[in-house]
């Protein structure tokens, strides 16, 4: 195959708000390679000519991760000609289902939690099937972000040691710990707000504010796919136990959904880090916004790697289950890996120059962090026949980003001759970073998905 075109599918396009769909005159030849190019220009679109747009007239958004943050398109910007190319396959006896995360409250799509825009406050209270009406779910769909307040024995009391006692530990990246050495810069974080000074004297003169309310919440947007393969029995060659799956779905099998990969996209909340003072390398941090999170969900299997046939979809897919709880009633289940990226996080920081202060550069790690979801809910049919699963997460989520400071600004995310970096720490064998502790506690994931009718 050389790549060149020979021909154009005869089809018709339909679309609305949030999907678009091309359906072929003929059905697909197995075997047989085509492409699909959805079109944007980055600024100044025709739409409709060299342009998809929305209904503002903003071009289509095509490029949502980059390996340097300058190569990044902006909110209002569209991005390169995505092209896409598949294959032809045999015919299956499967059903393709949308699964869309509605109604979401980040309606502009902005990545933005507006004003004007619904509240987690008001919403999270009502996180009832009793809710569901003519006029859809009043439930939001959002994450709640934490800092981790297991980050070290010091933080967890509530009081920070001196940085050069050698008791302090902080968590390393692999799990393993080691000593919280001096030079490093980062104090504390916190999500959503800020810090605030006790009333009373202790080794910390700043301690993380706890409730910051609607502020450490993101809304989340999605538009999953999933193949629903049909009732699967326990005994059955495809069904697979899983560590945390309900003793129900154990005992009686269910309906086995494949989730394909996918990206969840959740709206943008306040990071607040604090430097460590008292030293000459003294660095102060601005309030930061993590900017949009995207969600990426991971194949399961690698190809060479895992010793298994990587080419079905039973054994490279994400696997989602409909089944039977004891009191009758209809649940999900699923066990997805993620990878997690902030891709405009760019955390404000300054450093101490004579009298006064310079702008200085962090550089984050969070980009590809490795993150498991065991999501679990009840399901309902609506009148028209839309199944709505109301899921949360059972499990703790573990978010931890190393970050780089260096003495100067950095062009293009790259350090250059002049800049030496601040706040690491090298012993003999291992560089140490410090690090941005985060998670995500149980239920502090919520998603209401919705399935296309069905007839």
């Amino acid at each position: 195959a050389t790549g060149t075109v020979t021909a154009n599918v005869a089809g018709e396009l339909s679309y609305n708000n949030r999907q678009l769909t091309f359906s072929p005159d003929t059905p697909w030849s197995e075997g047989r390679f085509y492409k699909y190019t959805l079109v944007s220009a980055v600024s100044d679109a025709d739409c409709g000519v060299d342009s998809i747009c929305d209904n503002r007239g903003l071009p289509l958004h095509t490029q949502n991760l980059a390996a340097v943050d300058a190569r990044l398109y902006g909110p209002t910007e569209g991005g390169p000609d995505l092209e896409i190319y598949f294959k032809g396959g045999a015919a299956v006896s499967s059903i393709i289902t949308p699964l869309l995360s509605l109604p979401t409250a980040d309606v502009n799509g902005n990545f933005q939690a507006d004003e004007n825009e619904q509240k987690p406050s008001g919403a999270l209270a009502n996180f009832s099937l009793d809710l569901l009406d003519a006029e859809g779910v009043t439930f939001a769909n959002s994450v709640r972000l934490s800092r981790d307040p297991e980050a070290d024995t010091y933080v967890a009391a509530g009081l920070m040691a001196p940085f050069n006692d050698s008791s302090v530990v902080q968590y390393v990246e692999g799990g393993g710990k080691a000593p919280n050495p001096g030079p490093l810069v980062l104090y504390d974080v916190n999500v959503g707000c800020g810090f605030y000074t006790p009333e009373t004297a202790t080794i910390r003169n700043q301690l993380p504010i706890e409730d910051c309310g609607d502020a450490s919440y993101s809304f989340t947007s999605a538009a999953l796919f999933s193949e629903v393969v049909g009732f699967v029995a326990p005994e059955d060659a495809r069904f697979s136990q899983a560590e945390g799956m309900p003793q129900a779905l154990v005992d009686n099998g269910g309906v086995l959904a494949m989730i394909n990969p996918a990206q969840i996209f959740a709206t943008s909340t306040g990071l607040n880090l604090l430097g460590k003072p008292g030293d000459s390398a003294f660095i102060t941090f601005g309030s930061s916004d993590t900017g949009p999170l995207v969600m990426r969900i991971r194949y399961e299997c690698l190809p060479g790697v895992d010793g298994v046939d990587c080419t079905t979809a039973e054994n490279t897919t994400s696997k989602g289950w409909i089944y039977e709880e004891e009191d009758g009633s209809a649940a999900f289940w699923a066990q997805l890996n993620l990878y997690v990226d902030t891709p405009s996080l760019d955390p404000e920081a300054f450093v101490r120059a004579g009298s006064g202060r310079r702008q200085a550069k962090v550089v984050h790690h969070a980009r590809s962090l490795p993150i498991s979801l065991s999501l679990s809910g009840k399901i309902s049919l609506l009148p028209d026949g839309r199944l709505v699963a109301q899921v949360t997460n059972e499990n703790v989520v573990k978010i931890i980003a190393d970050i780089e400071a260096y003495s100067c600004y950095l062009e293009d995310g790259i350090p250059g001759s002049s800049c030496s970096e601040i706040g690491s720490y090298q012993n003999s064998s291992q560089r140490f970073y410090p690090s941005v502790y985060l998670q995500i506690f149980p239920g502090d994931i919520s998603l209401n998905i919705i399935t296309a009718p069905i007839k």
